[in-house]
């Protein structure tokens, strides 16, 4: 299992590192931009993460002092890289990485017990094992389903029928 973990504020290459993370099978866990170094390592320790994509100004304040602490740490994607900086060492360029993909991409199959999605507590009090975060699979992220459906037919967007779908 990889996972990818994004470090970045909501600009488009979040969403597209999720959306790509997913198609391939793998496993996303978004790190809040918020967060110390501390706390990103802490989780980046917790979810071993393989593959970090960051913008280039989070990465030089947030992970480079503390790279060395993260053993499953394998590839560093950059986005937003100054045209007069030069990538620091152990980095690649995601907009370079992007352009030179190829438009052809089959979508992994995945089971419903695969999982997806590494939500992780916004308060971890150095966890002893995987406490400190829930592995949301698409088994469990049922629920959404479960919740009621809306519906485009009509004036009104809502549905009058509130029992839970099953």
């Amino acid at each position: 299992m990889t996972t990818v973990d994004p470090l970045t504020g909501r600009i488009p290459e979040l969403y597209a590192t999720v959306l790509g993370t997913l198609k391939h099978g793998s496993v996303a866990c978004v790190l809040f931009a918020a967060f110390g170094p501390d706390p990103i390592r802490q989780r980046m320790t917790i979810g071993a993460g393989r593959v970090l994509v960051t913008t280039y100004r989070l990465y030089r304040q947030k992970v480079a002092p503390s790279r060395g602490a993260l053993d499953d740490l394998e590839h560093v994607l950059l986005v937003g890289v100054p045209d007069d900086a030069e990538l620091p060492p152990g980095t690649l360029d995601f907009a370079a990485l992007v352009g030179a993909a190829d438009d052809d991409f089959e979508t992994a199959r995945t089971c419903p017990d695969d999982p997806a999605l590494l939500f992780q507590a916004i308060v971890v009090l150095v966890p002893a094992g995987p406490h400190g975060f829930i592995l949301a699979s698409p088994a469990n992220l049922k629920l959404f389903h479960r919740l009621p459906k809306i519906s485009s037919v009509g004036r009104s967007n809502v549905r009058s029928d509130w029992r839970l779908q099953d």
